[in-house]
This record gives C-alpha cells, sequence and structure tokens, in this order.
C-alpha cells in the first residue's frame, strides 16, 4: 500500500520539473520574457496575449505580498469568505463520509470485497475527467447547480432506503429495491460531487483571490476544507447512533439546499473573465455574485490596457 503511494508521489514530483511558473509570478519578478513564453502556450493570438501582459502589468502597480494583514481589508476579507463557505459546503454535502464509509453502503447492498472498496473511488476518477471540459462549456456556477442538486435528490433517496432498511440485521435479508436505491445513490452522488464541487471548488478558488493575497487566501480556504473535513468524519458516525442511519443522509441533503442559495446569491461566474479583470471589480466595490461580469469596472480595465491602432 505504502509502496503504491510513493509512484504517484514520484510522479508529481517529476511533474514538478515541467510545470510552468505563473505568467503572473513571472512578471512580479522582472521575467517579462519568460511570463510571454508561458502565455503562448495557452493563447491563440499575439494580440490576446498583448492584451494580457498589458492587463497584468495594470494591476502590478497595486501592493504585492501583502501578508496576512490583508485579510483585515474589506474587498479581501469579502471574497475570503466566498472562498472559505465554498470549502465549508464542499465537505457539509458528505463527500468524505460517502468515500470512507462506502464500503459499509454497498455492504448493505450485498456488495463486498474489492468491487465495494473501489467503486467509489473509480467512479470519482472517470467523473472528474468531463469537468475539465464542462467548467469552460456550461460554466462554474451551472456545474455547482448540477453537483448539488444531484447530491440533494441522492442524499434523499439514500436516506429513504436506510429508513426502510430498518432494524434488519442480516444484510442478506434485505429486500431488492432499497438495494438498487443505495447503489444507485451512491452512484450518482459521486459522479455529481466528482463534476462539480470535488474540483469547481478549487478552482473558483485559486481566481477569486486578488494577486497580493493570493497565497492568503488560498492557505485559509484549504485549512478550512481540511478542518471541516475532519469535524465530518469525527462526528458522523456517533450522529448515526444517536438519531438513526437515515439521519445523516437528510442532513447532507440540507447542506445541499444551503450551498444551492450560496452559490446563487454570492458566487461570482469566473468564467470568460481574467483575473485581472475580476480583481479590478472587486476592488471597485462591485458585488460579489457580478465579479465575473465585464460591465462596469472591468470593461474600463479592457479599455485602458487595450493596444492602441494606428
Amino acid at each position: 500500500m505504502f509502496l503504491t503511494i510513493t509512484l504517484f508521489a514520484s510522479l508529481m514530483f517529476l511533474g514538478g520539473f515541467i510545470l510552468p511558473e505563473s505568467p503572473r509570478w513571472l512578471m512580479l519578478k522582472g521575467r517579462k520574457e519568460e511570463a510571454i513564453t508561458v502565455l503562448r502556450r495557452t493563447m491563440n493570438t499575439q494580440q490576446e496575449i498583448d492584451l494580457e501582459i498589458r492587463e497584468i502589468e495594470q494591476t502590478l502597480h497595486g501592493p504585492q505580498g501583502a501578508g496576512i494583514g490583508i485579510v483585515t481589508r474589506g474587498y479581501f476579507f469579502k471574497v475570503l469568505l466566498v472562498g472559505v463557505l465554498l470549502q465549508v459546503f464542499q465537505q457539509l454535502v458528505g463527500i468524505n463520509m460517502m468515500i470512507y464509509y462506502s464500503p459499509t453502503i454497498f455492504g448493505y447492498a450485498g456488495m463486498k470485497g474489492l468491487l465495494a472498496a473501489m467503486t467509489v473511488p473509480t467512479v470519482n476518477m472517470l467523473f472528474t475527467f468531463p469537468a475539465i471540459r464542462l467548467v469552460e462549456k456550461w460554466g462554474r456556477k451551472k456545474l455547482l447547480y448540477v453537483g448539488a442538486v444531484s447530491m440533494l435528490v441522492t442524499m434523499i433517496a439514500a436516506g429513504a432506503a436506510f429508513q426502510s432498511i430498518g432494524s434488519v440485521s442480516d444484510p442478506a435479508m434485505i429486500a431488492g429495491t432499497p438495494k438498487a436505491v443505495l447503489l444507485i445513490s451512491v452512484i450518482v452522488y459521486i459522479f455529481g460531487f466528482a463534476v462539480s464541487w470535488g474540483p469547481v471548488v478549487w478552482l473558483v478558488c485559486s481566481e477569486i483571490f486578488p494577486l497580493e493575497g493570493r497565497e492568503i487566501g488560498m492557505t485559509i480556504t484549504t485549512m478550512v476544507n481540511w478542518t471541516f473535513a475532519g469535524l465530518v468524519m469525527a462526528n458522523a458516525l456517533s450522529f448515526m447512533q444517536a438519531y438513526g442511519n437515515a439521519s445523516i443522509f437528510y442532513v447532507f441533503a440540507g447542506f445541499c439546499v444551503l450551498s444551492i442559495a450560496f452559490v446563487y446569491l454570492f458566487v461570482p461566474e469566473t468564467r470568460g473573465i481574467t483575473l485581472e479583470e475580476m480583481e479590478f471589480n472587486l476592488k471597485s466595490g462591485v458585488r460579489l455574485r457580478n465579479l465575473g461580469t465585464r460591465t462596469g469596472a472591468a470593461a474600463k480595465l479592457s479599455a485602458d490596457v487595450a493596444p492602441q491602432e494606428h
């Protein structure tokens, strides 16, 4: 088991040698030509590259590397709350409990051994790949909505299945319908998470913070993610023992509802806008949910840095 882990750790280590630096970090260090070289790998035309470089240069005129004190600034604190709550909801929809205890749940459905242990991680891995394409085609918020609704429906279904199981002590005695509902619910739930809240939350968090505090924002939101992962795992079984196996699934369903409302009210759509434009919007007082729009402040930034025609 440990040797298998070292294999993937080695691949990550070797991959680090070919991973390009961020163009924004390179510009921050005065390495403009290297930043242009990196942008050539991701952009189609020289005009797009020139515009991106101009936007980065304009953003760099502000304070950089502000440190932990940046959390006291109003504009940063607002967007930090969005990132923190996204990470909180990512855990409160129940993903880690579903992953860690899926063999037990599948045991109720008559699946045991390696099949029960590998089904969830395999589904989780495979359905993360569609998110790579859909996140730019559909947008971040639409994927979060789809994922939350999928998890909401399947959590209610799983809770109903556990209620029908009741006090049956022998899994072999459980009727076929609850088994099928449990099996399908868990698989669809993992699909809903893998294609949305799994990768998209991390993506949005990497996009919403201004450059001078991006490392602070990502550090805090990552700490919050793992803190709530620990809290859920430490209390889930006790909650189930106190209120019944079905109860925890209804709780997770409730958090899915809250997550939908939160995304609608506060989370910006970050597709199709540069990090510099979004930062300009943030510091100009644009509402959180509208940070990803190109109207107003962001449009002014694009006009200011656009190359002049002769």
